[in-house]
């Protein structure tokens, strides 16, 4: 599956620029868009998907333009949003069938409801959905039975760990999707290539086990306190993890005397929150 896109650039209403000048080229099986909440990862995935036109430059997929050739993305691409709204009160049971009937593959459609664990609420109605039934059930309808390219948007959101660990496991099994999400956590999980954005702009793009820098880290804490003894340079403190410029050997024998609960190199967190250069 080849993404490329060629000066893309998406200006909304009231002159708001959702994608500024955006160019990059992906060859890969599992592509994630990801960046913070408002950086233009939806526009740039229904872009993909068809349903809105650039205000300017190129966007190909597999070498067509989705938002010019629609015949063809109803035959090659299959799309799920991040907030699907079900506005009918069918049973997924019901639903469940017509994917089936629908998409020609019988008996096999069960594989994916057992997979997904969707089999506990088959006979409820959609209507009666928690949302994270609904995701599940929307992860479902976009991706059984279906050999071409999957698009979703958010596709963990709503979901509890369990579920997470389940939609991930499917999706990382399977090839040709494209997923956004803000988190970098999801992204490192379900990825093979990432392009990441921030506010309109590309930030990063290229494989996610190629994203490593020199003496910055991630590391895990147990209290605060343990910054103030590590020769470090702290550059981003959340919570519990903390991203530091330092020597590796400064890491090793704190992790050795039990002082921090483990550390790793930083990447992509590092790209979005701009502490490369």
């Amino acid at each position: 599956m080849i993404l490329e896109a060629r000066s893309l650039t998406k200006v909304y209403e009231n002159d708001v620029v959702a994608l500024d000048n955006v160019s990059f080229y992906v060859d890969d099986d599992r592509i994630v868009i990801v960046g913070p909440n408002g950086c233009g990862k939806t526009t740039l995935l229904s872009i993909v998907a068809g349903l809105r036109r650039p205000t300017r430059g190129v966007l190909t997929i597999n070498g067509f333009e989705p938002y010019i050739e629609r015949e063809r993305v109803l035959k090659e691409v299959s799309f799920g949003f991040a907030k699907p709204k079900l506005l009918f009160t069918s049973r997924v049971r019901d639903l469940v069938k017509l994917v089936a009937e629908c998409r020609g593959c019988g008996e096999e459609v069960w594989n994916y409801v057992y997979e997904l664990g969707i089999e506990p609420f088959l006979d409820s109605r959609t209507c009666d959905l928690s949302a994270g039934q609904i995701q599940l059930l929307m992860v479902f309808l976009t991706t059984a039975c279906w050999d071409g390219i999957v698009l979703l948007d958010e596709p963990l959101a709503n979901l509890d760990m369990v579920n997470v660990r389940r939609v991930v496991n499917f999706l990382t099994k399977r090839r040709n999707f494209i997923v956004s999400t803000h988190s970098v956590d999801e992204a490192e999980l379900l990825s093979s290539s990432v392009i990441a954005l921030n506010q309109g702009k590309l930030a990063w793009c290229g494989k996610i086990n190629e994203l490593k820098f020199d003496n910055l880290y991630e590391v895990y804490l147990d209290s605060d306190e343990v910054l103030k003894q590590l020769d470090a340079e702290v550059l981003y403190q959340s919570g519990r993890l903390a991203i530091v410029r330092c020597r590796e050997s400064v890491l090793r024998d704190a992790l050795d005397r039990g002082s921090i609960n483990g550390f790793r190199r930083c990447g992509l967190r590092c790209v979005l929150l701009g502490l490369t250069t």
